[in-house]
């Protein structure tokens, strides 16, 4: 009776132990992907971008996909959650257990979490314990003996000094796996078997044992409509300032009722619930009170920043989509699995590009020209860029602006890359200038140009030198007049509102319209299924895709697209994305 009373103590000790010590593990690992930076990591798990390069100095010259990082757990949410990385061969019941959270409750904190991909390497948050897994449950049987419920033992044995497993298995007719299954710490290769220390002996073999259940039987199984009929959306924007901006934000909208169009002469009814949030927080909590949001299925907006984790807010409690339009920095979708950041972040931009011109031009020779311009986005870049070429042993040299000598950089014997370290006008009208010199003294020598996005503002004026000069430019959007559909939405677009588009880098209207279709559409053809099916999900825009990925299992998607638009010297414009090999 002693000995069973120590047990509980044990155990209820044990238990306690195990959760204290797994909370305070110094850092758990994390694999960095492509796209994610120091900064963008050190928002995911909340702790500050100095934290990491205290655990990782390597960090400080740059980040390279598939590096493992340690990340210190952070002490200020400890009782609140924790971060776990899945062990090879752990599964979901076993995090029930070591942590006393339910399995609901890890699946609900990491709505990015299936059955799939649970694997060894993800990192998962951990929400608190609500207590019950924690008890040490009793009860008192017929004969009055105290005994632990669900706990598998018939009694304990104290071991005696030269008792082995298999000695003590025989004396209670076990066999030695029965024994050790009865007690799991004898799996660990270090465990050995200690005078005094107390074994658990099992019920025998009639008494049927629970089945542990699997990862597929403990997440929760999708309920809902496959398709929606009905769709409820929210518009918030500041419609009605009298300025430039403000007529973006008009055009803008004006798209997303082409789309909503769209939707209802396909059969989908869409009610819409448009108000005017300004660009306050005071403002965005006053309209947060219209009849109407609280229901919406989706939201779009806001432009201004300030106001994202407000709106934020509200979407998570009411359980809403929200699609951050504009804003391309966004701290908040690293928290809130409610938040789709469309607009494509430039650290996402950049190494998306990177894999791009991997896949497309592993075999050419790259040459960096340097304007004398020092710009961050572009320094930024162009150093990754280096990073990248040395990394895959793409050869590539670096020349200054008005080298006399420009063909004794360039390779005669492959085709050449050349990548202006600016984006600006000034810029390229200079390395036009002499590469048209060059090209004429210097045809044996072939070679592309490599452009930046604000290039495609240059298009009416560079259009022929993009033409001569074999020219990429790397985008996360392209407004394709060529495109069939394109003609006709301008005219659509101009019978309905009766005003043009305007003239702006990316188009608002098609952008509106872009947007909208692929959540609506979304919405009504996937339902509750659309967010385990975005990533594979397509329209066919007229100039802005979108490829959402969660930035981890617990926070909202941002958008990675990227492509290359060749213009080429047959004056035909080509759009190049990535292809897996």
């Amino acid at each position: 009776m002693k000995h069973i009373k120590s047990f509980f103590v044990l155990l209820a000790s044990w238990s306690m132990y195990a959760t204290a010590t797994w909370a305070q593990t110094p850092f758990f690992t994390h694999t960095v992907e492509a796209g994610e930076t120091v900064y963008s990591i050190s928002k995911i798990y909340h702790v500050t971008t100095e934290d990491i390069y205290k655990l990782n100095p390597e960090t400080r010259n740059g980040l390279r996909s598939g590096t493992t990082l340690k990340i210190p757990q952070n002490k200020a949410d400890q009782k609140f959650s924790r971060f776990h990385t899945i062990a090879k061969g752990e599964t979901l019941f076993q995090l029930t257990q070591l942590y006393h959270v339910s399995a609901e409750d890890i699946c609900l904190a990491n709505p990015g979490l299936t059955a799939s991909n649970f694997k060894a390497g993800e990192v998962i948050v951990i929400p608190p314990s609500n207590g019950k897994e924690a008890e040490v449950q009793k009860a008192t049987d017929d004969k009055g003996t105290l005994s632990v419920l669900n706990s598998g033992c018939k009694e304990m044995h104290r071991v005696k000094r030269k008792e082995t497993i298999f000695s003590i298995s025989q004396k209670y007719g076990l066999t030695t796996e029965q024994l050790i299954e009865a007690n799991p710490e004898m799996k660990d290769p270090d465990y050995k078997l200690k005078k005094g220390s107390l074994v658990c002996i099992p019920y025998p073999e009639k008494k049927t044992v629970k089945k542990t259940p699997s990862n597929q039987e403990l997440f929760p199984q999708k309920s809902g409509p496959e398709k929606m009929q009905q769709i409820t959306m929210g518009v918030l924007l500041p419609l009605t300032q009298q300025n430039s901006e403000g007529e973006k934000m008009i055009e803008f909208y004006q798209g997303l009722l082409l789309a909503v169009e769209d939707l209802k002469n396909m059969g989908t009814s869409v009610t819409v619930y448009t108000y005017d949030c300004g660009k306050s927080i005071a403002d965005m909590k006053a309209v947060l009170t219209r009849p109407g949001l609280s229901k919406a299925d989706v939201i779009f907006g806001p432009l201004s920043s300030a106001q994202i984790p407000t709106l934020g807010n509200f979407c998570r409690e009411n359980k809403i989509k929200m699609v951050v339009p504009f804003s391309s920095q966004c701290d908040e979708v690293y928290k809130n699995p409610y938040l789709y950041v469309s607009n494509v972040p430039k650290s996402a931009l950049f190494e998306e590009t990177y894999k791009l011109l991997q896949d497309q031009f592993s075999n050419r020779h790259f040459v960096i020209w340097n304007s004398g311009e020092q710009r961050e986005d572009d320094l930024t870049f162009i150093n990754g860029l280096k990073r990248m070429l040395n990394a895959h042993a793409i050869p590539f040299r670096e020349v200054s602006a008005g080298s006399s000598s420009l063909q004794d950089y360039l390779s005669l014997g492959r085709k050449n890359i050349i990548v202006p370290n600016s984006a600006s006008l000034k810029a390229l009208n200079k390395l036009c200038s002499e590469l048209n010199l060059f090209k004429v003294t210097n045809p044996e020598y072939q070679f592309s140009l490599l452009g930046h996005p604000e290039w495609q503002i240059y298009t009416n004026s560079q259009l022929e030198n993009f033409f001569r000069f074999d020219t990429y430019i790397y985008s996360s959007f392209y407004k394709n007049m060529n495109k069939v559909a394109c003609g006709p939405f301008e005219n659509r677009f101009e019978k309905d509102f009766h005003t043009e588009l305007q003239n702006t880098f990316p188009s608002f209207g098609m952008l509106g319209y872009d947007l909208g279709r692929f959540f609506l559409m979304g919405l009504a053809n996937k339902g509750n299924d659309f967010d385990s099916n975005i990533s594979t999900w397509r329209t066919d825009p007229l100039q802005n895709d979108f490829y959402f990925k969660r930035a981890s299992n617990w926070s909202g998607f941002i958008n990675n697209k990227a492509e290359l638009i060749h213009y080429t010297p047959q004056k035909k414009i080509d759009v190049i994305e990535f292809t897996k090999k």
